[in-house]
């Protein structure tokens, strides 16, 4: 097991409770190493055309052998209900798109983004604006996804408040959070209000920044996972169960902003074009069952994940995410 309590009904959601522990940093990762040199290469990799970038990132990904990969298979497999060979070219293709976005960061960082982003529902975020109680957007764990929609939001005028780790980037050793990491905060910078750092040992300081910033009428942005939080969802999705931690639905019930899911897709035909799409707002009811109406709202982003990830299974970070996927 690990470390949540479960005894539930395969089609029920549910909230799931894990013990809050201070991280465990080791000094360097096995990983970093190997990181540091791609990340090295990788700036060389960058000036070259997207369309030569994601040819290199595919043949990369193709050489991968790592416990991770076969881990993902197997997920992609049990949960996804894929043959060996479908999962394999689902994992793979992967591989090669989170590669292909941190090149993009890099070139965004070098000489600047040479990507195409169009949007679809941006509107609706002007529409939450308008009402006056702000927007939370639960990004999904896609490919490329969050860089993407920070340059989309800030280029039609958006500031955004984003909810993050201490050890988001590259790394989790101590060492690639003070040398790696720093790039891809970089980057964050160009295009956020501010990166708002969740202590999970003190989470408190974190949602009173982000409630302040909804009560004026701001937007929040947060990744849709379960890295953070000591109460998570786990509701159905395909054929197994998802686990949601619940910062966004929370974050909207205490200020009566509107979830809105968001995704982003690079289109295969054309790498260097990238659509985020702003869905409808999330069911959000605001009973005085408190755990029931955000059990609902993770339920409804489940079900509209599950079905963009039977359409574009190989963009869906989820499928290496160890314990966010159950049987």
């Amino acid at each position: 097991m690990d470390g949540l309590s479960r005894d539930i009904d395969r089609d029920a959601a549910a909230l799931v409770k894990r013990p809050i522990r201070e991280p465990r940093r080791s000094p360097i990762d096995g990983r970093d190493v190997a990181l540091a040199a791609w990340l090295g290469a990788g700036f060389a990799l960058a000036q070259f055309p997207v369309r030569m970038r994601v040819g290199i990132c595919r043949g990369l990904a193709a050489t991968i052998r790592t416990r991770r990969v076969k881990e993902s298979r197997r997920t992609a497999i049990r949960i996804g209900g894929m043959a060996p060979e479908g999962a394999a070219r689902v994992v793979t293709s992967l591989y090669a798109g989170r590669l292909a976005a941190q090149l993009d960061l890099l070139r965004d960082l070098t000489r600047g983004s040479d990507l195409t982003i169009e949007t679809e529902g941006l509107g609706r975020v002007a529409a939450a604006i308008a009402d006056g109680h702000g927007a939370v957007l639960w990004i999904s764990d896609l490919a490329g996804a969050a860089d993407v929609a920070k340059i989309a939001l800030a280029s039609a005028g958006h500031g955004v408040k984003h909810l993050s780790r201490v050890e988001h980037g590259f790394s989790k050793s101590r060492f690639g959070i003070r040398f790696l990491n720093p790039l891809r905060l970089a980057f964050e910078r160009r295009y956020l209000e501010e990166r708002v750092v969740f202590d999970r040992m003190n989470p408190a300081p974190a949602m009173t920044r982000l409630i302040g910033w909804l009560r004026g009428n701001g937007i929040v942005s947060i990744v849709a996972g379960a890295h953070e939080g000591g109460r998570l969802a786990e509701v159905p999705f395909l054929a197994g169960r998802l686990r949601l931690a619940l910062g966004a639905p929370r974050l909207a019930r205490l200020t009566g902003a509107p979830v809105i899911p968001v995704f982003a897709l690079r289109d295969p035909a054309r790498p260097e074009r990238f659509t985020v799409t702003f869905g409808p707002p999330l069911v959000a009811p605001r009973s005085r069952d408190a755990e029931a109406d955000l059990l609902a709202t993770a339920r409804d982003y489940a079900a509209r994940l599950e079905a963009f990830v039977r359409r574009y299974p190989e963009t869906w970070v989820g499928w290496r995410r160890t314990g966010q996927l159950l049987s």
